[in-house]
């Protein structure tokens, strides 16, 4: 799936949840304050255009799960709260149910919350991960020895590489071509060394940045990614 599709398709999704989510609000404060007719007449009125947006959160969610490269515990534990809360909904806006009404807006609201958790957490993560591989104790020279310049180009790429399999690698794939998560193809990139920083250091999309990274690192990763293109 290309970058600007998974975009799109992130977008939608996104859309799609909070129109959903904001019916479900509306449904449950006319459940709490008893305007039981209020709450069965919207429902039936507003049935079939509810069910289009169940189906659209539900089928881009599933096209984003198939196409993500950051898979973890938090991110299953969200789909099933998500999955076990629209049941829960029917029956309670059904069976004028208020104890169920409120728990499927909380379910929904926690599984959205997961992403959020998971995020921070994976950040930290990566940032120990990071930090823990030895960087080489050279640095690109001016001399005239050429095989000295190679080997310092060669140990920071080296660097770049182990940088790139830590953070990179689940989207972009070991030869950045993978595209998962809506990632560039780094084969095909004509981005300027400094657009490439950028990116890597602000993100841009739905790819985060890497802020914690320093200079040297984000240089050493770049340096690894224009082998890709070999």
């Amino acid at each position: 799936m290309s970058a600007d599709i998974y975009h799109i398709l992130s977008k939608i999704h996104w859309i799609s949840v909070l129109i959903f989510l904001l019916l479900y609000i509306y449904k449950l404060v006319l459940l709490i304050i008893n305007k039981l007719g209020d709450l069965d007449r919207f429902s039936k009125k507003f049935r079939i255009p509810e069910s289009i947006i169940s189906v659209i959160f539900l089928l881009t969610g599933g096209l984003l799960l198939i196409n993500t490269g950051n898979t973890s515990n938090f991110l299953w534990v969200k789909i099933g709260l998500v999955f076990i809360s629209i049941p829960l909904g029917i029956i309670g806006f059904k069976k004028h149910n208020k104890v169920l009404g409120v728990l499927c807006i909380l379910l929904i609201v926690a599984s959205y919350g997961m992403a959020e958790i998971n995020k921070n957490i994976t950040k930290k993560e990566l940032k120990i991960v990071l930090q823990s591989i030895p960087a080489p104790k050279v640095e690109p020279t001016s001399t005239k020895d050429t095989l000295q310049n190679e080997q310092i180009k060669k140990e920071i790429t080296e660097y770049g590489k182990q940088l790139y399999t830590a953070a990179c690698i689940n989207c972009h794939g070991e030869n950045g071509d993978l595209g998962k998560s809506g990632a560039k193809n780094l084969k095909m990139s004509s981005l300027s060394e400094t657009e490439k920083k950028r990116i890597i250091t602000k993100g841009k999309g739905v790819m985060p940045g890497y802020s914690s990274l320093s200079e040297a690192q984000v240089q050493a990763i770049i340096e690894y990614i224009a082998t890709l293109k070999k």
